[in-house]
């Protein structure tokens, strides 16, 4: 409709003062169609401006900084870079949330930023929610979901031109005990991510979709992340007509001698206990407290484990290593477990 608008001039010959019940495309002539289709195809509607959006994150350090064009992660020392050229360097601050001069409100400081560069607000919240999925990947099974009362923010920041527009929210990550360091080590999986999300194949589609239900379970509370895990390992293996054999499938030969295909698929039937109403909660299930008798651990630690390395190797195969915990030599020195 704006472009009707702003383009009015072009039709007002053939149909300005003029009445009529037919539609435009029969009252103008072929020249002025042949004009608004080359004013179309130079519109916003088809050339629009890529918007830049960064989000602060809080739990992570970056030693080394990485641009994959659709997105990036960068210390806040760099974030001056990354602004469009026609936005006044005067007024950024890149230290702080929001990252403006003239903010009078509360002021943040984060540690790092991660920016997109898209079309939609729509696609910088998917393209967040995949790069953040594929971080969340990175941590200490243990330290990933291990989380303090330490404070973090959120909220985002678009820059189109000279332009922004600030938004206050929730952290996007959640509030994690050790924090996560990038370094020039991560370059090789992080590029892998950049073409990923860039690809409009099948199965790399798939796998960013796998990304986007990992970083949903990033969250608290593990009756709640549950579920989400299965959809993660549905989105890269799954089959619509032999859901749990597809799995299964994909599973076995990753998981190695530990997890046989009798324990597998008990923990699929955990599956389908809690999605197909048999459970609200996974640890009302009676296969839960069947699959903690016979095998002596959780089931819930058990598919975090599993999901999280098949989703490193699926996607990043040898580039991407879960880091060792942070303690790990201390809780060996004191318990004389190896975590």
């Amino acid at each position: 409709m704006n472009f009707v608008s702003e383009n009015y001039w072009y039709m007002m010959n053939d149909a300005y003062f003029s009445v009529f019940s037919e539609p435009y495309s029969q009252i103008i002539s072929e020249p002025v169609k042949v004009s608004l289709e080359r004013a179309i195809k130079e519109s916003d509607l088809f050339m629009a401006e890529d918007i830049l959006t960064i989000y602060p994150i809080v739990p992570l350090r970056v030693e080394a900084d990485f641009d994959g064009g659709i997105f990036f992660y960068v210390a806040p020392s760099s974030l001056a870079e990354k602004v469009p050229e026609a936005f006044p360097r005067t007024v950024l601050v890149p230290n702080q949330f929001p990252p403006l001069s003239d903010h009078t409100g509360v002021k943040y400081k984060p540690t790092a930023w991660l920016g997109t560069r898209t079309k939609t607000s729509f696609s910088a919240q998917k393209i967040k929610a995949a790069v953040l999925g594929a971080l969340a990947l990175l941590p200490h099974q243990f330290e990933r979901y291990t989380f303090t009362g330490r404070r973090v923010f959120g909220g985002e920041a678009s820059f189109v031109g000279s332009g922004y527009s600030i938004r206050f929210g929730g952290s996007e990550t959640p509030a994690l005990s050790e924090d996560i360091t990038l370094t020039a080590d991560d370059k090789p999986w992080l590029e892998i991510l950049a073409t990923r999300l860039r690809s409009n194949d099948i199965q790399d589609r798939k796998h960013i979709k796998a990304l986007e239900y990992f970083y949903r379970a990033w969250e608290p509370s593990s009756v709640a992340r549950f579920p989400v895990l299965f959809m993660a390992l549905d989105a890269i293996f799954g089959d619509a007509s032999r859901a749990t054999q597809s799995v299964i499938s994909a599973l076995a030969p990753l998981m190695g001698e530990k997890y046989d295909n009798k324990r597998l698929r008990k923990i699929l039937k955990l599956r389908a206990a809690v999605l197909h109403g048999g459970a609200p909660d996974v640890v009302e299930s009676d296969t839960y407290h069947d699959y903690y008798v016979d095998y002596g651990e959780d089931p819930i630690s058990d598919l975090e484990s599993i999901v999280a390395k098949c989703l490193r190797q699926e996607i990043f195969g040898s580039t991407m290593v879960e880091r060792p915990h942070t303690y790990a030599d201390l809780i060996k020195e004191k318990t004389g477990r190896i975590v």
